[in-house]
């Protein structure tokens, strides 16, 4: 039930989120926050809105400071930050899960540490798997 709850909130984050600042009502104010840093994501790319939004959310990082890599296959670890930091999790203080592949030094530690801590997230035994491509099922 936790896990069906989540997964309705990050799909409801995803999908309302390049909306928000559509629905502002001030122009000058939407202006403002869609700060678009990534030089690979051109206006003309029909994901751009959305990845800059999500950008200024605090949702999703780039590659780089400056580069998103629109095309790149997203990673286990990168779906661990987007979805901690969609959902707000504190990832400041959180109990290590223990995966053999996910050492404190990782960049996913804390993202993937919060979300096992909140039960969202299992990994396979002593793995998360951090490197490996999405799929969908």
């Amino acid at each position: 039930m936790k896990k069906l709850i989540y997964t309705a909130a990050i799909s409801a984050a995803l999908i309302v989120t390049p909306f928000s600042a559509i629905t502002g009502g001030n122009e000058s104010v939407v202006e403002a926050a869609y700060v678009n840093p990534f030089t690979d994501v051109k206006e003309t790319n029909s994901h751009a809105h959305s990845i800059v939004s999500l950008y200024n959310e605090g949702i999703v990082t780039g590659v780089t400071r400056t580069t998103y890599q629109p095309g790149k296959e997203a990673t286990r670890g990168d779906a661990a930050l987007y979805l901690a930091n969609a959902l707000g999790l504190n990832s400041v203080a959180v109990k290590n899960p223990g995966f053999q592949d996910v050492p404190t030094t990782s960049k996913y530690y804390q993202a993937v540490a919060a979300l096992k801590e909140a039960d969202i997230v299992g990994g396979y035994g002593t793995e998360s798997r951090p490197n490996a491509t999405l799929t969908r099922a």
